[in-house]
């Protein structure tokens, strides 16, 4: 979970472009020296998905086969 608080929220302001059905952010006049709006970062990796069913007897088996 990411909690976002006052410092977030009157560092950056939201803009809706209606026209093009996007959302971003801008940065706010009372933001503090050194917020920025990172517009070159690299997107973020897609998450591993987690299994849904965990075979139980072949991580025991992995475990004991391991000593």
């Amino acid at each position: 979970m990411i909690r976002l608080g006052d410092p977030f929220f009157s560092a950056f302001l939201p803009v809706f472009d209606v026209e093009n059905d996007m959302i971003g952010l801008a940065q706010s006049a009372r933001a503090l020296i050194g917020t920025a709006v990172n517009e070159g970062a690299p997107p973020t990796p897609t998450p591993t998905p987690v299994p849904t069913q965990v075979d139980i007897d072949a991580i025991v088996e992995e475990m004991f086969s391991q000593n």
